[in-house]
């Protein structure tokens, strides 16, 4: 018998996802915020679309060797080293929503999560009693980038009056490893830099990475 055209098909079909943990999305054609943790506000990852790279470029706030950088049902991909365990979601974070008073950090508790007009993530929690944290996520359509703006008001009080000295709100960034995606989650080996812009006064994330120039398949 002869082959048909349907037997030469490629049908690429997902690894099927086991114990995946509720998380928060959101993100616009350019970026991607796809692990909002609803407990602690974490966000673990942050994917962007690189037309230099011709593939999506995620950040990541854990290194690729440490537990846990696989969880919530990921697969290691090529050039990854599988491994087990999960130090928890606030500790693998790129962005983690914090307050302190004095330099101390206070608990955050009773996080949760609900969206604005259906698709923009707000996550609240309660700072040891005395403190309301709102934290919303925001990638507007059409924008290379996205917003995080946090709200911080004391316990019973609408009104947003000024923080107090000695009380800070903001989000704590981790640099971890750098991933560059088509089809398969590869890390990206080169050096990457963290550093405070002077000019723009932003805190940077940036990647050096060599970028695969051919790959070869044998299909049989």
């Amino acid at each position: 018998m002869g082959r048909s055209a349907a037997d030469d098909r490629i049908l690429t079909v997902p690894d099927e996802l086991a114990d995946v943990p509720p998380v928060a999305v959101t993100g616009n054609e350019w970026v991607s915020l796809p692990e909002i943790d609803p407990h602690s506000g974490a966000c673990l990852s942050c994917g962007v679309v690189s037309e230099a790279a011709r593939a999506l470029v995620e950040f990541t706030g854990e290194a690729a060797e440490s537990p846990g950088n696989h969880g919530g049902g990921r697969q290691a991909g090529p050039g990854e080293t599988p491994v087990t365990g999960d130090p928890g979601p606030a500790a693998r974070a790129l962005l983690l929503p914090v307050v302190e008073v004095d330099g101390q950090p206070l608990p955050l508790r009773d996080g949760r999560v609900s969206y604005l007009a259906g698709w923009i993530p707000c996550w609240s929690a309660n700072a040891a009693g005395r403190w309301h944290l709102q934290v919303t996520w925001l990638a507007p359509p059409g924008f290379r980038g996205f917003a995080v703006r946090l709200e911080l008001r004391p316990v019973g009080k609408e009104a947003q009056p000024a923080v107090p000295a000695g009380v800070r709100v903001g989000l704590r960034v981790q640099a971890g490893s750098i991933y560059r995606t088509i089809y398969h989650r590869r890390p990206l080996t080169g050096p990457h830099a963290f550093f405070r812009h002077g000019w723009t006064r932003a805190l940077v994330i940036e990647t050096g990475g060599s970028l695969p120039l051919a790959a070869r398949a044998a299909r049989t």
